[in-house]
């Protein structure tokens, strides 16, 4: 699977949380904060 990459402000990011469920897991069980970063594009 190729790589996306979307280019947003960085403000926009902030307090921003992936939440993973599936099953054998309850709603919200994994919860990871996003950190946005600057990348060099080549």
């Amino acid at each position: 699977m190729p790589t996306k990459l979307f280019l947003l402000p960085s403000g926009s990011l902030e307090g921003l949380r992936l939440h993973v469920s599936g099953m054998g897991t309850r709603p919200q069980a994994l919860s990871f904060a996003i950190t946005p970063a600057i990348r060099q594009l080549p």
